[in-house]
């Protein structure tokens, strides 16, 4: 059965964090020294928290209220260094794509929603080759759209007629399905905690779980 398949990015397809959070790190080092800024440089468990916020919500969140402002700047600073890290060194979690291969000849209807921005998320589709992967890729601000629920529900009117269903590791992954009257498959490998995936339909501990439950026939895991 033909089906469109959701997917989150960041710590569903790829561990973002393995690129991302380093190049963060340097951009933030250096704004706060630039600045004269006293604070600490965020940790990975902080960064991997607000990892699949927006971004300016994401960066406002590093900064101390006193520093709030100055968050666009953080953040473009930071995505010079991510693009670079992203563009030498972004990969898929083991499996994931051949498993998208299969699913794509298969004759799945794949699309991406996420909530990073267009240059991060560009950056991304470059290097890991989705443009001969995904039928479409859905990121914050892309025509004007801000919740994943928009995204998903621009997916399912896009490449439907067909059953859907939304794949992801935060909450917002799974109010995008719920908003939409479609399944949830929680991936508990990525960053979101285990509170963010109640309610999900089914839950995966691995990317071989997550492939495996996919490629597995409809019947087995779609209501």
């Amino acid at each position: 059965m033909t089906r469109i398949l959701i997917f989150d990015n960041d710590g569903t397809l790829m561990p973002s964090n393995e690129v991302a959070n380093p190049a963060i790190q340097r951009a933030f080092a250096r704004f706060i020294k630039e600045h004269g800024i006293d604070a600490e440089v965020p940790s990975d468990e902080r960064i991997c928290d607000l990892t699949g916020q927006p971004g300016d919500a994401f960066y406002r969140a590093l900064l101390s209220d006193e520093w709030k402002h100055l968050a666009s700047e953080l953040r473009s600073r930071s995505l010079d260094e991510e693009v670079i890290a992203v563009a030498a060194g972004a990969r898929f979690f083991p499996g994931l794509r051949e498993m998208l291969m299969t699913l794509k000849a298969r004759g799945e209807r794949l699309a991406v929603a996420t909530n990073g921005g267009e240059r991060y998320i560009g950056s991304v589709v470059a290097r890991l080759g989705y443009a001969e992967i995904f039928d479409r890729v859905y990121y914050h601000g892309f025509d004007g759209i801000t919740t994943k629920a928009e995204m998903a529900a621009r997916a399912i009117r896009e490449l439907g007629p067909a059953p859907a269903l939304m794949i992801g590791d935060r909450g917002s992954d799974r109010d995008a399905a719920a908003a939409n009257g479609i399944p949830f498959i929680g991936c508990r490998y990525g960053y979101g905690s285990d509170g963010e995936l109640e309610g999900a339909d089914r839950v995966v501990a691995t990317p071989e779980e997550l492939a495996a439950l996919l490629l597995a026939e409809h019947d087995k895991y779609c209501h």
